[in-house]
């Protein structure tokens, strides 16, 4: 998918019924994710799009962090998503921040094949743990690689 599948008016109606969030480095927006309650535990994660001069920063990774604890702090247990099962990357990026395959995801809207991957939040998530658990040199250096974006939240 691309930015230029989605209209202005599709955004708004995001805006007010899901949760969006957008990276931004001053007043650039530098990349974003949707968050949408699926049902009163499970939210989904979709639209997640990081401006192409800001990709290999962390900017993704940080995004996705963001949208886990909106999630977590809402009650959720799982987030989920899809993602195309071919793409070069994109599964094995999600499983590396602990998305596990839900199976796949039967589609008739687009011309590819897609699985769904889930991940557990256990009430806290697993990375801010770490991060209180003295592994503050590893949060450090995740930010340092995001350099300075911010992550902003839209409702």
């Amino acid at each position: 998918m691309t930015s230029e599948s989605v209209t202005a008016t599709e955004v708004g109606e995001w805006i007010r019924a899901d949760h969006l969030s957008v990276a931004h480095s001053g007043d650039d927006v530098v990349g974003g994710i949707r968050l949408q309650r699926t049902d009163p535990h499970r939210a989904k994660v979709g639209r997640l799009g990081v401006h192409e001069a800001w990709k290999g920063n962390g900017i993704g990774t940080r995004l996705m962090r963001h949208a886990e604890d909106l999630a977590d702090r809402r009650g959720c247990d799982v987030v989920w998503l899809t993602t195309p099962k071919k793409h070069p990357f994109l599964p094995d990026w999600y499983r590396r921040l602990g998305y596990e395959d839900a199976g796949p995801n039967p589609q008739e809207l687009w011309e590819y094949e897609s699985i769904r991957l889930e991940k557990r939040l256990e009430g806290t998530n697993a990375h801010a743990v770490a991060a209180s658990s003295g592994d503050q040199d590893r949060a450090r250096s995740a930010r340092a690689d995001a350099g300075d974006a911010h992550m902003r939240s839209i409702q």
